[in-house]
């Protein structure tokens, strides 16, 4: 784990490595890691973040709570600090993080009823249905269980396949569609993906970085 924020799935290191709260030796995600696990520890009722690749959902899943996120500028981003110097490639969103999917459902109605996009011209107003959305077929749900790149680590694997045998229960049958995936050409996209992420060369992260005196960690360079 080399926690450098960002692109590492993992959180800053401004006050030492953020620790899963329910194993210490475990990452707790990032990159809002410490928002998840202050959430799943009770010490926090809400939060948000923002999510390009995971940043919000990742730690979300490290840490057993939820997190949400919508397509880009549904959710305000106006203000926001970032670390890209162009957002021109790949949005981010605003991203939002609960212990339960009531406390998801308050938190981001009352962030659409303010009405940001009075405000923000980016704001795309959704009308949000939230968890009386409609669902009028079976939801098609996409299990990947390799990338045929990268070969996922034996945890990840059970923890997969006990997703998928729960979801593929005959009790939801009539409104879950379970079937296997395989992304196609994963390796070409993250090698593309990456060049997009940093068309600067991460020139941004690296002198703010080095600005401090913090040494940038293998993965960074």
């Amino acid at each position: 784990m080399q926690p450098q924020g960002i692109m590492h799935l993992e959180s800053d290191a401004w006050w030492g490595r953020v620790l899963n709260p329910f194993n210490i030796y475990l990452s707790a995600g990032g990159s809002t890691g410490g928002e998840a696990a202050l959430i799943a520890m009770k010490g926090s009722v809400m939060g948000v973040g923002t999510d390009i690749r995971g940043s919000v959902r990742g730690p979300s899943a490290f840490c057993g709570i939820y997190g949400f996120k919508p397509t880009s500028y549904v959710l305000p981003m106006k203000d926001f600090l970032g670390v890209f110097p162009a957002e021109l490639n790949v949005l981010c969103s605003t991203g939002l993080m609960c212990r339960t999917m009531r406390d998801m459902e308050l938190f981001t109605s009352t962030i659409l009823g303010v009405k940001f996009y009075l405000e923000d011209p980016r704001i795309i107003p959704i009308p949000w249905t939230g968890l009386k959305t409609p669902v009028p077929k079976r939801l098609k749900i996409g299990v990947i269980a390799h990338d045929n790149y990268i070969d996922p680590q034996p945890p990840v694997k059970r923890a997969v396949a006990w997703a998928k045998s729960l979801l593929s229960d005959p009790k939801y049958a009539d409104v879950l569609e379970v079937k296997d995936f395989t992304p196609y050409g994963a390796q070409e996209a993250w090698s593309k993906i990456r060049r997009m992420y940093w068309p600067d060369g991460a020139q941004g992260p690296i002198k703010a970085i080095t600005s401090t005196g913090e040494p940038i960690l293998p993965l960074s360079a």
